[in-house]
């Protein structure tokens, strides 16, 4: 069955803006030479399988998701920088995802990324969303005793792009959207459509609707989402029968008619 794989909350960026250069023809062009792609582009990259709360639900393929689209954005999008925040790391490491690690790295990078930058931000794991609907990641540290303190906070990203000044951001988030449930039956509401401001983001694609499963690959090696995702951005969303115009670039327009197959 055919289903939307992306769903766009809002799009901001304009449509030659260039995430990949996947072709061939394209090989030894500098991103950052083409119009509107001036700045250094950045990446945090985050997936998730085990939590440290024994009561949540694991997954199995967050982990490769945020991998392999890290190596991807480096070999197809000229990133200058990725950060890949996995829970295989080292937990005394710094780029293991714990609540905390994941705002110092958002500090960090303050000091480095100008208003003329692209940042991208994906999430691969479990999301939940308060009464008010306000959407939230859960960390590997996350614990059900502080369902949202011990979350990290969607608005709090995107408050974060805001005072980083920056137009060109994209965020990425493959979490389920229906109720979540612990290994203990406790129900929460999954992750919910928010809506951000012209000035804020430049656009969020979810894995999937509002009540909507966001489906792992049960041939594959990573989640649905991102499997799309990454055979997007490695060229198959610049072809015409995609609706790419097929100049050997991948946009943000292009990636938002992705489809995905389950």
């Amino acid at each position: 069955m055919i289903k939307k794989g992306l769903f766009l909350v809002f799009f901001l960026v304009g449509a030659l803006m260039t995430l990949c250069l996947p072709q061939e023809d394209t090989k030894g062009v500098r991103i950052n030479r083409l119009e509107n792609n001036a700045g250094k582009r950045w990446a945090i990259c985050i997936g998730i399988n085990d939590y440290e709360d024994k009561s949540i639900i694991d997954l199995k393929k967050a982990r490769n998701d945020a991998t392999e689209l890290g190596k991807v954005l480096k070999d197809y999008g000229q990133f200058d920088r990725v950060y890949v925040m996995t829970d295989d790391q080292d937990p005394k490491g710094e780029d293991y995802p714990k609540l905390i690690n994941i705002k110092r790295k958002m500090n960090y990078l303050k000091e480095f990324i100008e208003p003329n930058g692209l940042v991208l931000l994906s999430f691969s794991g479990h999301g939940i969303a308060n009464a008010a609907n306000e959407g939230f990641l859960l960390m590997a540290d996350f614990y059900r005793e502080d369902f949202y303190g011990s979350s990290l906070k969607v608005k709090d990203i995107i408050q974060w792009l805001k005072n980083l000044g920056v137009k060109k951001s994209l965020l990425l988030l493959d979490a389920c959207r229906e109720h979540f449930q612990d290994g203990r039956a406790v129900n929460l509401n999954g992750l919910k459509t928010e809506r951000f401001l012209q000035a804020e983001v430049g656009a969020v694609f979810y894995a999937t609707k509002s009540g909507w499963y966001s489906c792992e690959d049960a041939k594959g090696n990573f989640g649905v989402f991102t499997r799309c995702v990454i055979d997007g951005l490695i060229g198959s969303d610049d072809k015409n029968r995609a609706g790419g115009n097929g100049d050997g670039i991948v946009t943000f327009s292009e990636l938002a008619l992705t489809n995905f197959q389950i």
